[in-house]
């Protein structure tokens, strides 16, 4: 059975699911060194197959659209199966800090952790001939994020975000 998540980015949140579901979505107001200045709590949610289900529309007028972004993730049983977020702005006017990037090899994951709130992460090795089970992904300050190489080898690993691209 297939699942498939999607997250409107128009103002509202929408999940949409090929399997009925139930599931649970937390979401955190932060800035841009990733401190939580607003707590959305939780809402647990069950939606049929092959339908969608809106959240409420939560107005946020302390955001500030430069520094601030919305940190969402969705659990089942527990488990977080998806996260991301969203910016107020388009990503060239969003404040970034350094995320000051760093990785680790362990097996056959790769560790990547961010001393701040990075957009759109990517990881590539020396020959940019691997395939990772996720390659660009969002990530926020203190947090770790396990990829795992499906194949090709971590040599000269080099990684990147929004931030460095000016």
């Amino acid at each position: 059975m297939a699942r498939h998540y999607a997250l409107r980015r128009n103002g509202g949140r929408i999940i949409s699911t090929y399997v009925k579901q139930t599931v649970t979505v937390k979401w955190e107001l932060r800035n841009n060194r990733s401190e939580v200045l607003r707590d959305g709590g939780e809402v647990e949610i069950t939606v049929p197959t092959m339908d969608t289900v809106w959240l409420d529309t939560v107005e946020l007028p302390e955001a500030n659209m430069f520094t601030d972004h919305v940190h969402y993730a969705c659990y089942q049983n527990g488990e977080m199966i998806s996260e991301s977020t969203v910016l107020f702005s388009v990503p060239k006017y969003y404040d970034y800090i350094d995320p000051q990037l760093s990785c680790r090899v362990e097996g056959d994951e790769i560790i990547v952790s961010a001393k701040a709130y990075a957009k759109s992460v990517e990881v590539l090795n020396e020959n940019e001939d691997w395939v990772l089970e996720d390659n660009y992904f969002d990530l926020e300050a203190g947090k770790e994020r396990r990829i795992r190489i499906v194949s090709g080898d971590a040599n000269g690993i080099h990684m990147r975000s929004v931030y460095n691209i000016r």
